[in-house]
């Protein structure tokens, strides 16, 4: 079969470091109103708006406002700042994308914000060249949900259905057309259930991610799991992890595999 390979960003290819954003909300904001439980504070605005900014649904610029309106323009700009660097690829991770994105065919699978996909794009293009791209806050929903991964099946399929075109819907990056007009998950999961040949042959992605939860959601509607943490391979030395690369890449161009979820 022919190999194709999905990454997550976060946390695979590239480093996410929300501790460092806690600090600086921390020392900068949150203890202007009181030093006790001003960390508590910033987890907590953090954890209370993720689901939201990975949906596409509002923006980390609009939500510190809301919440602290007498944050100043300059501190609001230093906020974004801090928050867009919190991610960063991991330059042995990019080596092995690119390496693979010339042989094989590549897509991203992440759930992810706009300043943070936005500030990727811009700042490391080239880790996007010839990459499908289904990243959550564009298409509307996010891992470990059926409707992000059969969304994504969808579009690698071409599929139209009852008139209804969800080719290069997550490229489109609108929130438009019959697929919002009803439940999300009811509306696929008829869509689905309209092609045998989705549930008969699997799409053939190797799926790489750091989440069990997304790795055995994503193995039930076809994909290839393979679980690769960013934190733990950067607490080996150099030596191992270039070998944890090798092994990595050797799993997933092999062409054999064992179901792990």
């Amino acid at each position: 079969m022919a190999i194709k390979i999905a990454f997550d960003i976060g946390n695979v290819l590239c480093h996410v470091d929300i501790e460092k954003f806690i600090k600086f909300l921390t020392n900068n904001v949150t203890n202007t109103i009181t030093n006790e439980g001003a960390e508590d504070r910033a987890w907590l605005f953090c954890k209370s708006i993720q689901n939201s900014l990975d949906l596409g649904l509002t923006r980390m610029e609009y939500e510190v406002q809301k919440k602290w309106p007498f944050v100043t323009a300059q501190m609001l700009n230093d906020i974004l700042e801090v928050w867009n660097n919190c991610i960063i690829p991991n330059y042995l991770m990019m080596d092995l994308l690119n390496d693979l994105n010339v042989k094989y065919e590549v897509a991203f699978l992440s759930n992810m914000g706009p300043e943070h996909i936005s500030h990727l794009r811009k700042n490391h293009p080239s880790m996007f060249n010839g990459i499908t791209q289904h990243i959550s806050c564009e298409v509307g929903a996010r891992k470990p949900t059926k409707t992000f991964f059969q969304s994504f099946i969808l579009d690698q399929n071409n599929l139209t259905i009852n008139g209804n075109e969800f080719i290069n819907y997550a490229a489109e990056s609108t929130h438009t057309g019959n697929y919002y007009d009803y439940n999300r998950e009811t509306y696929v999961d008829e869509c689905i259930s309209g092609y045998s040949q989705l549930r008969n042959n699997k799409p053939t992605f190797y799926y790489i991610d750091d989440l069990k939860d997304n790795l055995a959601a994503g193995e039930k509607y076809g994909f290839l799991p393979v679980e690769f943490n960013l934190d733990n391979f950067s607490k080996l030395s150099v030596e191992e992890q270039k070998n944890s690369i090798k092994e990595l890449k050797n799993l997933i161009t092999s062409g054999t595999y064992e179901y792990k979820y």
